[in-house]
């Protein structure tokens, strides 16, 4: 735990090192100062220097490097006294996020296929068509290309295991510090309360949200860069856009990497859209959205040149290449909504009729999925209980006459249009791990505004809040205190310790490939597939390893 803590800790730093470097860039001469949230910068650096080496080479190369030059910076900056943050919290927030994680297992899809897919960008440049070994290497997560160039790892210490603290650390940080609390940090609070809360009381280890921590997966980190783009949304538009250029570019960048770490947070794109059409003064063309947009293309490039499509599995954004492979891809597609459109018996899956080209599905669904969901049952209870009351004090200022200045500004309007986006989006493929963020979001939201509604801000305090979040933390880890050994602050169990069920099924040219026979590559350092295919064609031109449909 500490172990891990210390260089998730020194990778954080680093993170802000390339901040201050992507805010010189965008600020020129301009003298400014680097906030919590403008860590992001640095992220969006990172996966796009990510994204540029591995065409190239293999990003296990440039790791340490990348790492030792962000931490160079960051001591410079930080001589200059230009962080407005306290660092010491944060290796306390990250040490007790490593605290409860320890005891998550493994979870289905990193060993399945994440481990392998981070292997082929930090073990080799870009190789074509690796859709055509495991249809499931085609996912291109913005989220994964950052941790295979951050991922520190020697002997038996490997940094992607646990580089999504970072990220759940952010939220929390970000609302430590607040001298006065608006609609926007309530919702942010009562977010991580939620999280922290449902895992605490939930039986199963940390819960069906946070078991996936400790996996180098992508359903929690776009849960939280959810929450945050949503919390800025709110911040953004309470607060008048002031600060415009600034705010309004870290939100570009907050939401760009939200989308790209997982497409199901795709109606964030409506937020920025509501944003910049009530800010006709935004510059949208600045350097700082010029590199949104070039790390954009690098990622389109890398999904089309894997798997031939720009946006995997969108069949439209796809080419016939030689090593597109359409058939499985449009078959993919199909599977993820209709497998959690299915009940718990995963009796009717395969039946597209019944879960793709009809609503038969919905009440079976409902009857089974949701209704022994019990994150589904608290967020659904909550928010409805949260809309009726607003409803009454609406329809009773109505009756005053009583006019609210927001809602005069179409306040609610384009908020309950964005939920709406988000639940018809959602109901593609209803299943927690493709809305955790719009599950938390929308209960959180609804509370922080009856709060607001009923002037109970004042409640909110820095001392009040601070103490509940890491209270919460700590209860947390003590739930896994009969667990703990003091052996534990020092032992890494994360990452394959052996290799068990892998075969050599082909040899072509050279190149070796193998078979988990429990569909477990892990981080099997060779290629590996989970399932046989009769025969592969490889090729090469120009250096790149091509493999053809």
């Amino acid at each position: 735990m500490i172990i891990s803590s210390f260089f998730c800790f020194i990778i954080l730093l680093s993170l802000f090192g390339y901040s201050f470097l992507y805010k010189k860039i965008i600020n020129k001469n301009i003298k400014f100062k680097i906030y919590n949230s403008e860590v992001f910068y640095g992220i969006l650096l990172i996966t796009l220097i990510s994204l540029f080496i591995n065409f190239f080479f293999p990003l296990k190369f440039f790791t340490l490097p990348i790492v030792i030059i962000g931490l160079l910076i960051f001591l410079f900056s930080f001589k200059n006294k230009v962080f407005q943050i306290k660092f010491s919290y944060y290796f306390y927030i990250i040490f007790l996020i490593n605290f409860f994680i320890y005891y998550n297992g493994p979870n289905i899809d990193s060993p399945l296929y994440h481990l392998q897919t981070l292997n082929w960008m930090i073990l080799n440049k870009i190789n074509l068509g690796i859709t055509n070994l495991n249809i499931r290497f085609g996912v291109n997560s913005s989220w994964h290309s950052f941790i295979a160039l951050m991922n520190v790892s020697f002997t038996n210490i490997s940094l992607k295991y646990y580089l999504s603290s970072i990220i759940f650390a952010i939220l929390s940080y970000e609302i430590f510090f607040k001298k006065k609390f608006e609609t926007e940090d309530i919702f942010l609070f009562l977010s991580v309360s939620f999280t922290l809360t449902f895992a605490l009381i939930h039986p199963f280890v940390n819960g069906p949200i946070l078991n996936h921590m400790g996996n180098p997966e992508v359903d929690t980190v776009a849960m939280f860069l959810f929450i945050f783009s949503f919390y800025y949304f709110i911040k953004l538009y309470d607060n008048n856009f002031t600060d415009l250029t600034s705010s309004l570019n870290i939100f570009v960048v907050i939401i760009f990497l939200a989308v790209t770490t997982k497409l199901s947070n795709i109606s964030l794109i409506f937020l920025l859209l509501i944003i910049i059409y009530l800010n006709k003064n935004y510059k949208i063309i600045n350097i700082s959205n010029i590199l949104v947009g070039v790390t954009s293309l690098f990622w389109l490039f890398r999904s089309f040149l894997i798997s031939g499509c720009f946006i995997f599995p969108i069949k439209k954004t796809c080419i016939e290449t030689p090593w597109s492979n359409l058939a499985d891809t449009e078959f993919i597609a199909k599977v993820i909504q209709s497998y959690t459109r299915d009940t718990r018996l995963r009796a009717k899956w395969t039946d597209f009729d019944h879960t793709l080209n009809s609503y038969d599905w919905f009440i079976p669904w409902f009857n089974d999925y949701f209704l022994n969901t019990s994150l589904l049952k608290i967020s659904a209870t909550l928010s409805i209980l949260s809309s009726l009351l607003l409803i009454i004090v609406f329809l009773n200022r109505i009756l005053k006459k009583k006019n609210n200045k927001k809602i005069k500004r179409n306040y609610f309007i384009p908020v309950l249009t964005f939920f709406l986006i988000s639940i018809y989006i959602w109901h593609k493929a209803p299943e927690i791990r493709f809305g955790s963020g719009l599950i938390i979001s929308l209960p959180c939201f609804l509370l922080a505004l009856i709060i607001s509604k009923f002037k109970l801000k004042e409640y909110f305090t820095h001392y009040k809040t601070l103490t509940t979040i890491i209270i919460l933390f700590i209860f947390l880890g003590l739930k896994h205190f009969k667990n703990f050994d003091f052996k534990h602050l020092i032992l890494i169990n994360k990452g394959n310790s052996k290799y068990e069920y892998i075969e050599k099924i082909a040899e072509i040219d050279g190149i070796e490939i193998f078979q988990s026979l429990h569909s477990k590559c892990g981080d099997f350092p060779k290629i590996c597939v989970n399932k046989k295919r009769e025969n592969y064609k490889i090729t090469s031109e120009f250096g790149y390893r091509i493999f053809l449909n």
